[in-house]
């Protein structure tokens, strides 16, 4: 939950990330039990609180080599299909273990934090509870199956998540910041830059504004 108000575009916190330490002998990612410690801060959760972290389950993030990583953030933050958070942007290095959130819109004090699994991964149809989604939004997609699965019209709408959200706020993100790099390599992949998608609206906007300049010319000198 938040532990204070933010508005939409500020950075909400920062967190580290690596690779996913826990591995069979296959090397393939296992699920583990993780208790917490003292607590140090007051928003902190009480000594002794249990999570079972399995990978497939959680927010666990993959780079653009569908490497399975792991942080704090992808432990406790849940799903929305109309979340309050986006993590990291295309400014943000894969490279780089330390990564940010930002808030899509204003956020309230003790207002739960949520992010899109659909915008993180690629595809989850290994989780068990990939196939629903309870969130509650009014936009609520039903499953949370990764992007992959989303439609056409609910992907293009993801693509510009963050740029709605927070132009009116005097923030200027760039169309796809609220995908991940994993999501972003697998559109390159497909032959569907969201760079050129980006080039390729503004482009079109700007040629949009210009006729209809020329139309209200036209208009006006008859």
């Amino acid at each position: 939950y938040s532990g204070r108000d933010f508005t939409a575009g500020e950075k909400v916190y920062e967190y580290w990330q690596e690779n996913w330490p826990f591995v069979s002998d296959s090397g393939d990612p296992i699920s583990i039990d993780l208790v917490l410690a003292c607590p140090e801060g007051k928003n902190d959760l009480p000594e002794g609180t249990l999570f079972h972290l399995d990978p497939k389950e959680i927010a666990a993030a993959k780079d653009k080599r569908d490497k399975v990583l792991f942080s704090g953030w992808s432990m406790l933050i849940e799903h929305s299909c109309e979340p309050n958070l986006i993590v990291g942007g295309k400014g943000e290095s894969d490279y780089d273990n330390w990564r940010s959130t930002y808030a899509t819109k204003d956020i309230r004090q003790g207002e739960k934090l949520t992010a899109d699994y659909n915008c993180i991964l690629w595809d989850r149809t290994e989780s068990q509870n990939a196939a629903y989604c309870t969130c509650g939004s009014e936009k609520c997609v039903g499953a949370k199956k990764g992007f992959k699965y989303l439609s056409r019209n609910e992907q293009e709408e993801r693509k510009l998540w963050g740029v709605t959200h927070m132009r009116d706020k005097g923030v200027s993100p760039q169309i796809g910041d609220a995908l991940s790099s994993h999501v972003r390599e697998h559109l390159r992949r497909m032959g569907d830059d969201v760079m050129s998608s980006s080039s390729s609206s503004s482009s079109s906007s700007s040629s949009s504004d210009d006729d209809s300049s020329s139309d209200d010319e036209s208009s006006s000198d008859a």
